[in-house]
């Protein structure tokens, strides 16, 4: 008599059919997520920098006279609009002239001094007359020279100079920097950073892998005897004193190296870095030589920094890497916050308003945080910061809250 078969059911006759697809389909999941893990660690994509409220300031841009110069008029007053060359100081500084309008100076303070005493009771008769037309003869007396503009170097709002107030300065003799234009189209921004973050977003200063050849740097910088090129010799005078367990014409132990970048830097950020006699003989690069235009106690702190980069890449161009000028991309978005006030004096804050904008990081890490710069903000964010000045603040975030700079992998980006 037959044995009848009882039937498996449907889920395991299923199962039995289809195992070999079901475990394929297994091995291309686990393979695919694999490949995806070592694509991800291989493939790069933008860092980030989370943030936090930054403080956001227009750039500012210094007027400066070149040496003394006699104030003949100001024809801005603080807190006006300008455009870029626009006359804001007409001077004279004529070296004859000079001499003239600086004992006119001394007649000025002589003819205040008698005025804050009793007058007539102490001063002989007719001497402030006489020392006041004496003033104005000298005033009106014909210039040598004619007096020239110092134009504003960038357009935008005229701040409250550094040394006199604006509507007092004509007739002051001054020199260097008297003022500042603040530069509405360009916002600049500090935004804290932290990790590895804070040693890759670097411009202009040195870092380990900017040393081209090692023994070719402790061979300049520690010799027995100074080199004959005098930029070399020059630099190696600076560094008299310091780095002394260096060796030279030998490759530095790897904890060494972080120090004899340290030291560099600290060259790099002195203003009498650079000397004409010792780079008289060696070829500048075009934005080099811009800069020393300017006048080395002219520029701020990025671009002296700049500047001495240039300088020490042109001392030794097969030691020091070409920085080019790299500036990291940055996107980000800015939060204006917007409040009402009732009737009543409370405040209620609205929805903020959110703008795109592009620009570029311009100083690397200090105390944690990096300077990014905005070029061309929407007119909304103008206006804005002209009504709050100084004070205003704005939230820079990208589409993940993140400002970007750098380069990360994919896999970190994914599971930081």
């Amino acid at each position: 008599m037959a044995t009848k078969i009882k039937k498996a059911p449907f889920k395991k006759r299923l199962m039995a059919k289809y195992v070999v697809w079901l475990e394929a389909a297994g091995f291309v999941f686990i393979g695919t997520l694999v490949a995806a893990m070592v694509g991800s660690a291989i493939y790069e994509i933008d860092d980030v920098m989370k943030y936090s409220d930054a403080a956001a300031a227009p750039r500012t841009e210094p007027v400066s006279i070149p040496g003394e110069a006699y104030v003949d008029s100001v024809g801005v007053k603080a807190g006006e609009n300008v455009k870029q060359g626009q006359a804001l100081l007409l001077v004279t500084n004529d070296t004859e002239d000079l001499a003239l309008l600086r004992s006119l100076a001394s007649v000025q303070t002589a003819l205040d001094l008698l005025r804050q005493t009793t007058g007539a009771t102490i001063a002989p008769a007719g001497m402030e007359q006489s020392l006041a037309d004496a003033l104005a003869r000298g005033k009106a007396a014909p210039r040598k020279e004619q007096p020239h503009a110092i134009a504003a170097p960038v357009g935008g709002m005229l701040s409250g100079e550094r040394k006199e107030p604006w509507k007092d300065m004509a007739g002051k003799i001054v020199s260097g920097v008297v003022g500042a234009v603040y530069n509405y189209d360009t916002l600049r921004f500090l935004v804290p950073v932290g990790g590895d973050n804070a040693m890759r977003v670097r411009i202009n200063l040195l870092a380990e892998q900017d040393i081209l050849n090692w023994k070719g740097l402790t061979r300049a910088i520690k010799a027995n005897n100074p080199s004959d090129d005098p930029a070399i010799r020059h630099i190696w005078e600076m560094l008299q004193g310091k780095l002394e367990e260096i060796k030279p014409d030998t490759t530095p132990l790897k904890r060494s190296m972080p120090e004899i970048i340290g030291v560099l830097n600290e060259l790099l950020r002195r203003r009498d870095f650079y000397d004409a006699q010792a780079w008289a003989g060696k070829p500048l690069a075009s934005e080099a030589v811009q800069l020393l235009n300017q006048g080395v106690n002219n520029l701020d702190t990025d671009a002296l920094i700049r500047l001495n980069r240039l300088l020490l890449q042109a001392a030794m161009p097969t030691v020091i890497a070409d920085s080019g000028n790299k500036h990291p991309a940055v996107k980000a978005r800015l939060y204006i916050p917007v409040q009402t006030r009732t009737p009543e004096g409370k405040t209620i804050k609205g929805k903020p308003l959110v703008f795109s904008a592009a620009g570029r990081v311009v100083r690397e890490p200090e105390g944690g945080k990096v300077l990014i710069e905005l070029e061309n903000p929407p007119a909304q964010v103008v206006d804005y910061m002209k009504r709050q000045r100084e004070t205003a603040e704005l939230r820079p975030v990208t589409s993940n809250g993140a400002i970007v700079v750098g380069r990360v992998s994919l896999f970190r980006f994914l599971f930081k």
